[in-house]
């Protein structure tokens, strides 16, 4: 309703979100498989770190919103990729389903967290520019970790059959 959106349009947008967010995943295992799983990272962390800071400037167009709901939503499934890839390229396949469900278990507290932080500048700023600010500057920190952290050097202990 702030950008003057009906409730049928928004949902519309949050329909047109979920099917970037499938198609994200699906081409972030392509990208992964061609580039390797840290490059893909750096790619769809850094393009959500910059669609963050883009967003509250285009947002109030239609096209704006399109591009940046294309943009996140994509990014995010892509996580659906990586990171169970990630967790046993770091980790080995031997507890990769424990492994990967710490990863996952982090990734729903920081859903809760970012969710109370956003809404908390929200009602501290009156908008929530600085919140996308914020998840901008997180998205491209973790962008950058992708490029310094290093897998462990371990031998593979591969999963019982």
């Amino acid at each position: 309703q702030q950008k003057g959106l009906s409730a049928t349009t928004a949902a519309a947008v949050v329909g047109y979100g979920a099917i970037f967010n499938g198609l994200g995943r699906i081409f972030a295992g392509w990208v992964s498989d061609r580039i390797g799983r840290q490059r893909a990272m750096l790619l769809f962390f850094g393009a959500t770190g910059i669609i963050m800071f883009v967003t509250p400037l285009s947002a109030g167009t239609r096209i704006g919103l399109l591009a940046a709901v294309t943009v996140i939503y994509a990014s995010y499934g892509a996580n659906f990729s990586l990171f169970p890839s990630a967790t046993a390229d770091f980790f080995g396949t031997r507890n990769v389903g424990a492994n990967y469900g710490l990863i996952f278990t982090a990734w729903g507290l920081a859903g809760v967290l970012g969710g109370r932080i956003g809404s908390w500048v929200f009602t501290t700023t009156g908008a929530y520019t600085n919140a996308y600010f914020i998840s901008g500057v997180l998205a491209l920190i973790a962008a950058g970790l992708s490029l310094v952290v290093k897998k462990p050097a371990h031998a593979e202990v591969p999963a019982e059959a």
